[in-house]
């Protein structure tokens, strides 16, 4: 029998690679892909994984013996210690969020991703002067940052790195931080909700220019039960409305707030009413919900037990087993009102060491292991709930405002606490069914159709329900649901953070209806640099080929790829596109030319169609064989099958031929000398068979010349687009 105990994620090092390109029998697969084939290999096999981490070995004896954090002791007769590696890290701000998203630690594993592209390499010893002379030859300019004034490396590797005219040495710096492109202020909005709603101080680093002072202005709706949350200080046009001023010069303590209308100051504990949540992926899930602390988990198991002490009658033999037991019972039957821990079975579990009878009484399982020794994923989903009754717990305690201030009662008598909940990327820890799971719950709970969350808030804080708004940070494209109207777009223009929402954009009923059933296919488009739309699924099929035969790398220059399934829908996505400040490039099919003057974001064909431009391009630059060998390669015998009228009769129509002379024939009887039927006849069959198969054969197959050259046009059209957005 063999155990294995990985103290965190299986797969170590490669886990966390983006591409792996160099393993043989894998042309490329992603570091977590290729970890989980030889984790479930492996277990296949019979091995049992335990996720613990080992901090005590005997290893003097003949029966080996493991000592594990989750409290189990594992016997052996032998012991492997792999270790692994654990790579060096700069521990600045930004690295943990870009590694393997631009920060690497292998230059021979991931240097083909930063070919042409110049890169940083930070060291001063063998290791990164070695890796900057590899990269040398791939990348177009490298700085070596060096923290102190001298390289550490041998003189042999100095004295080649000398004579390398695109490498340069920076020395005596260090790296303080690392922002990637998409470091434009989402995640920075929540901070300053989170600063201004809680009545904080700006932070010295958060002043730009310590010559000016800091002024937000926030415009607040109220609902018609909040009215008077902030006393007479409404807009004079409206009474739901509040403006206020929220300044603070970089010699204050603390952040001056005012109404905008009126002028009179906003006391801290009025704003604290706004009950902004906020909830962090770099909180670390396995302190949040251990149960023997007063925060997180403990923090509401703890409440839980006050509560029950407190409608214990007999007052009397608390500590008695079935005391303990009944008040287990008790705790579980509340925490499984929450949909995370009642899926995953997670549960209050009594503790076997009676020196934790009190304070360590309990701990969460999910019924085999400790919930720490569990997937990421399982303590993030379970923290993310866990986490919203803590902060309300913390308003319910607060001595500052009582309690009941911060309610509303509804038309319904019930008692209602508003609350605005936001969550930063939660991509972070779950996949994407996950991330949509959570976000619907999420909803659920804020809109009061979860009852087991409103028994739970009704026990605890004697409240009926929430009265609630979400906001989504995310680069996900999965995190994106409802439609175009809920998001919020940030984008880079002159050199600042620019935003607009979708809220507010006015579209006429035909053109939204037509938008809002393209949403799922249009999401990645909202984190693009340039969209380029086509109007069918060959197309769609081939244009990324297209792309890698002309070394445009889509991905690299943020380019999107929309199919508007027809030509009648290219226009109102070009218009949604254009109002949240996307730009997009347009390929249409040549039949609906006519008449038409194209605009530098716009592109033809020269045939009718796509189908009917790759055949007749590649006729005209004589490659016959390759228009058959697309063919044979979709349906080896397709050359020897009968076309028959009902076969080339849409395709006909199209290329306006008439159907009543036609003679039944295979594409092998037609001469490759009779330009016109032979274009035809082909140009027919890819129309007829035309699809996403059809499209990667194609882009596969077609050199760089052989590419149509409005395809290959609109391609570097959006390349240059996106470069310079």
């Amino acid at each position: 029998e063999v155990t294995i105990c990985e103290s965190e994620m299986y797969g170590g090092q490669a886990s966390i690679i983006d591409k792996l390109e160099n393993y043989p029998g894998f042309e490329s697969i992603s570091g977590i892909d290729f970890s989980t084939k030889i984790y479930q290999q492996v277990e296949k096999l019979g091995a049992k994984f335990i996720f613990s981490k080992v901090i005590k070995v005997c290893l003097t004896e003949k029966k080996k013996v493991l000592y594990l954090s989750n409290v189990e002791i594992l016997e052996s007769k032998a012991v492997i210690i792999a270790n692994g590696l654990k790579r060096r890290v700069l521990g600045c701000p930004g690295e943990q969020e870009y590694t393997g998203r631009g920060v690497s630690y292998c230059a021979t594993c991931d240097g083909a991703f930063f070919k042409s592209k110049n890169i940083v390499v930070v060291g001063g010893g063998n290791t990164a002067v070695q890796d900057a002379l590899y990269l040398s030859n791939i990348c177009n300019n490298i700085k070596i940052i060096v923290r102190k004034d001298k390289l550490r490396a041998e003189k042999f590797l100095i004295n080649i790195l000398n004579k390398k005219p695109n490498i340069e040495i920076i020395f005596n710096t260090n790296i303080t931080e690392i922002i990637g492109e998409n470091n434009i202020g989402k995640s920075n909005l929540l901070v300053l909700l989170d600063t201004i709603c809680n009545g904080r101080a700006f932070e010295e680093t958060d002043f730009n220019n310590a010559e000016n002072p800091i002024e937000v202005v926030l415009k607040i709706k109220l609902l018609p039960e909040e009215l008077g949350f902030f006393g007479d200080n409404f807009s004079p046009s409206d009474s739901t409305i509040i403006k206020l001023r929220y300044m603070q010069k970089i010699q204050e303590a603390y952040p001056t707030i005012v109404s905008f209308d009126t002028g009179e100051a906003i006391q801290t504990r009025q704003i604290k009413k706004l009950h902004f949540l906020k909830y962090d992926t770099t909180v670390v899930p396995s302190k949040e919900l251990r149960v023997d602390t007063q925060r997180g988990t403990g923090l509401l198991i703890n409440s839980i037990i006050e509560k029950y002490i407190k409608n214990d009658e007999s007052g009397k033999g608390f500590l008695e087993s079935t005391q303990i037991e009944n008040l287990k019972n008790y705790i579980n039957e509340h925490l499984c009102k929450i949909r995370s821990f009642k899926d995953y079975s997670i549960k209050a579990v009594v503790s076997d060491k009676p020196d934790e009878i009190l304070s360590r009484l309990f701990f969460l399982s999910d019924g085999e292991r400790k919930i720490e020794s569990t997937g990421k994923g399982v303590q993030f989903i379970a923290t993310a709930t866990i986490n919203i009754l803590c902060q309300i717990m913390n308003i319910y305690k607060s001595k500052s405002v009582v309690f009941e201030e911060h309610l509303y009662t509804n038309s319904e008598g019930k008692k209602i606490l508003p609350i605005v909940l936001s969550v930063d990327e939660p991509e972070v820890h779950l996949h994407p069914f996950l991330q949509r799971s959570l976000i619907r719950y999420y909803k659920r709970i804020l809109q009061n159709k979860d009852s087991d969350f409103l028994d739970l808030l009704k026990m605890c804080f004697d409240i009926d329900g929430l009265d609630g708004q979400l906001i989504i940070v995310t680069h996900s494209t999965d995190a994106l649901i409802g439609n175009y109207r809920n998001l919020i777009r940030f984008y880079q223009k002159e050199g600042n953070t620019s935003v607009i929402s979708g809220k507010n954009l006015v579209l006429r009923d035909a053109n939204e209806k037509h938008l809002l059933m393209h949403f799922p296919e249009i999401k990645e488009a909202f984190y693009a640099k340039c969209v380029i739309l086509i109007e069918g699924e060959t197309e769609y099929g081939c244009i990324q080929s297209f792309a890698e035969t002309l070394d445009v790398s889509l991905d690299d220059n943020g380019i999107c790829v929309i199919n508007a399934c027809g030509e009648g829908s290219i226009k109102p996505l070009k218009y949604l596109l254009n109002a949240f400040a996307i730009p997009s490039v347009a390929i249409y099919d040549g039949d609906v030319k006519s008449g038409q003057t194209p605009n530098d974001d716009e592109f033809f064909t020269d045939g009718l169609c796509f189908e009917i431009e790759v055949v007749k391009h590649l006729y005209s630059l004589n490659q016959k064989t390759i228009i058959k060998e697309i063919v044979c390669d979709l349906n080896s015998n397709a050359e020897n099958e009968i076309l028959d009228t009902d076969f080339i009769r849409k395709p006909f129509k199209k290329l306006g031929l008439d159907t009543a002379t036609y003679i039944p024939k295979k594409l092998s009887d037609i001469s490759e000398d009779d330009s016109e039927e032979f274009c035809n006849m082909y140009s027919s069959w890819y129309m007829v068979k035309k699809g996403v198969l059809l499209g990667r054969i194609i882009g596969q197959t077609l050199s760089a010349e052989q590419i149509p050259s409005c395809y290959a046009n609109a391609i570097r059209k959006a390349q240059e687009v996106a470069q310079n957005a």
